[in-house]
């Protein structure tokens, strides 16, 4: 009786857990099927908790097309479980227990997608299998055993994954993403049913020997799965008709113990639409934008190349634009910059690196009206790159990716009117396509990051790439591009100071003194006159004057920051950034060694994950108190962005009347308080 009491042990429900910030949200089966031991040795997942995937982009008609699509997987797939009882019938023990293993242990079996399969099992072994007089022989073992073991996997991944899809499209109160459920189904075609097949081919003279026909079976198993979706197949088989199934199914091996191999079935969590899935397919997406926008940088390359010069200065303003928008080291700017180096020096550079000065490209005007649809396009797959790096929330991803694809469509209505000129200067796509897929599959491996660096400086290409064009009007390229890189690496630093005085702002008192602290620090670590000390006190200026400032200029004394402690945590790195910033620009003013300067800026890059790190939790804090970085940002370039303009730093910045104007109006309320204390 030990078969019967195991059918009869209490089935748990998976429970549904879907929180409200994801109503517009994607589902997935999250098991986490750490392949749990039973008493008898048996592994068996454990129940899953229903979650959401992000990016919601699917349509009711489109539902209803990938419902009918997964509703063929799972015919499909029984017609592989059925063949594979076929084999197995030579010995019809180990065939029923190959079967109850597959149905009891891989999903709770009052699952939706186990009640068709137990269906399905009955209907084949009822018809077609089933000893007439109910007799057969046991403790043998089937011929095909050995083969069968081998699928055992691909059945199992088969049912969970097809078990999540089915969970995914039966929820009314949640919508989906269908590139990535087709995403799902592709994958599942190929890793599941495509093995199946291979693997059952090699016996099929067998299978059909001993009487399964496919075409008739496939008509009779589809009759059992096309109700997946309707109404009333969200219910449980009725408890009779399912224990008469279960009694007449594995009668003939009650009271036996397990086929020797089977209770060592594992059952594992599959990665098509598991955990990671999401994240996964987004990133190959990610990886599959910044190549097709390589591909169309290639383009125009070659539709300039008739003017080298042209076709240069395209390459400058596009990486100098997205590289002023976006972080230092991007690893999407820094793809896009040895995208244009390799077109460059394996297809266009002229072999005696000679070209005409004169002249203008005849498609110039074309391709300058792509730009900022190449802008739009790199920034946005830069700002995808930060959200799956970065672990944070996923729900603005697809909105990023529809924005890159609406300016990659743009970008190809302008383009495609000269094609035929790009072909015939030697552009060819598929032979383009897999060198730059090369340059791009590593976007999320940091290991390879840092041995592109190690094999080739950023410096080295751009000296070869920009070199023709800047040497034109005598310009160090390499220290342009380190003036631009102090100047982002400023605004970094005092967007930081920023937050932290918006962090502060619950007591004014505080953020004075944290701002003092930080300007006591500089004037004793910097030299008089410093343009990076200078301009710091002009940020929090500008923060406090504009944004913190009481109206009336009356503050609470006495008080303490709810927010100071963790402030206060961060001097030692933001100090550390602030000596080293002001060391670089010294640094690039007396035109030193540029590798010397990348020391600089690492170290400054390194400070400043630092006290990201430490602000991060409280984040939500400085927004509610008003901080918005991007409007922020804008207003602090603009202090900053005169930092190499000599005639700006006579005008104003080493004026002492106006840093003592400053300095009066923003510590003016701690000097009245040290001013009453004596």
């Amino acid at each position: 009786m030990m078969l019967m009491m195991m059918m009869m042990m209490h089935i748990r429900n998976i429970p549904i857990i879907i929180s409200t910030s994801f109503f517009r949200s994607f589902l997935y089966i999250d098991d986490e099927m750490g392949s749990k031991s039973t008493a008898n040795g048996v592994l068996r997942q454990s129940g899953g908790s229903l979650r959401c995937y992000p990016y919601a982009s699917g349509t009711v008609s489109r539902k209803e097309d990938v419902k009918e699509e997964v509703v063929r997987l799972g015919v499909e797939l029984s017609l592989s479980v059925a063949e594979s009882m076929f084999l197995l019938c030579d010995d019809v023990g180990t065939m029923l227990w190959f079967c109850y293993k597959l149905w009891k242990y891989t999903l709770p079996p009052s699952d939706l997608v186990s009640e068709k399969l137990l269906r399905v099992i009955h209907y084949v072994y009822s018809n077609d299998i089933k000893p007439k007089n109910g007799a057969y022989l046991a403790g043998g073992s089937s011929v095909q055993w050995e083969l069968i073991r081998t699928t055992w996997k691909d059945f199992t991944d088969g049912i969970i994954i097809l078990h999540r899809l089915v969970s995914v499209l039966r929820r009314k109160d949640c919508s989906f993403d269908d590139r990535l459920l087709s995403s799902a189904i592709t994958k599942y075609k190929q890793q599941v049913l495509k093995k199946l097949e291979d693997k059952l081919r090699s016996a099929k003279h067998v299978s059909e020997g001993n009487g399964f026909a496919r075409d008739t079976m496939e008509s009779n198993i589809s009759d059992l799965w096309k109700s997946l979706f309707e109404q009333e197949a969200g219910q449980a088989t009725h408890r009779v008709t399912r224990s008469r199934i279960l009694s007449d199914l594995f009668q003939p091996i009650l009271d036996e113990s397990w086929h020797s191999d089977i209770p060592t079935l594992p059952v594992y969590s599959p990665y098509i639409l598991g955990t990671d899935f999401a994240k996964q397919e987004m990133r190959k997406e990610v990886v599959g934008l910044g190549v097709e926008l390589s591909l169309y940088v290639a383009e125009s390359m070659f539709l300039l190349c008739d003017d080298i010069r042209g076709m240069l200065l395209f390459c400058f303003k596009l990486w100098r634009d997205v590289k002023r928008d976006l972080k230092p080291c991007s690893p999407v700017v820094e793809r896009l910059l040895r995208v244009m180096h390799h077109v460059y020096s394996k297809n266009i550079k002229p072999k005696n690196e000679v070209y005409q000065i004169s002249g203008k490209s005849a498609q110039w005007e074309l391709v300058r009206s792509s730009l900022e649809s190449f802008d739009t396009g790199i920034r946005d797959v830069h700002n995808l790159v930060l959200i799956l790096e970065e672990q944070g929330s996923w729900a603005d991803g697809r909105e990023f990716t529809s924005r890159v694809e609406e300016a990659l469509k743009k970008i190809e209505e302008k383009l495609r009117c000269a094609r035929h000129v790009s072909e015939m200067n030697g552009f060819v796509r598929d032979a383009m396509e897999s060198d730059i897929e090369d340059l791009w599959e590593t976007l999320f491996d940091k290991e390879t990051e840092e041995a592109w660096s190690l094999k080739v400086t950023r410096e080295e290409i751009l000296s070869d790439l920009f070199h023709p064009i800047l040497s034109e009007s005598g310009k160090d390229f390499a220290r342009q591009d380190l003036e631009e890189e102090s100047v982002r690496l400023g605004v970094e630093v005092s967007l930081y100071v920023a937050e932290s005085m918006f962090l502060l702002c619950d007591d004014i008192h505080s953020m004075l003194r944290f701002c003092w602290n930080i300007w006591r620090d500089v004037k004793k670590d910097l030299k008089p006159g410093s343009p990076v000390g200078d301009r710091l006190l002009g940020v929090m200026h500008y923060v406090y004057a504009m944004h913190i400032k009481p109206k009336n200029g009356v503050y609470e004394i006495g008080g303490k920051s709810v927010q100071w402690e963790l402030t206060r945590n961060t001097w030692e790195s933001s100090d550390a950034g602030i000596r080293d910033l002001d060391k670089l620009v010294s640094f690039v003013r007396l035109q030193g060694s540029c590798a010397n300067g990348r020391e600089f800026t690492s170290r400054i890059q390194e400070s400043l994950k630092k006290v990201e790190e430490k602000l991060i939790c409280a984040k939500d804090v400085s927004e509610a108190n008003g901080f918005v970085r991007d409007v922020m940002e804008s207003n602090i370039l603009g202090l900053w962005e005169t930092l190499f303009d000599k005639e700006t730093e006579e005008a104003a910045w080493t004026r002492g009347v106006m840093r003592d104007g400053i300095l009066k109006d923003l510590f003016q309320p701690l000097l009245r308080e040290e001013a009453a204390k004596h």
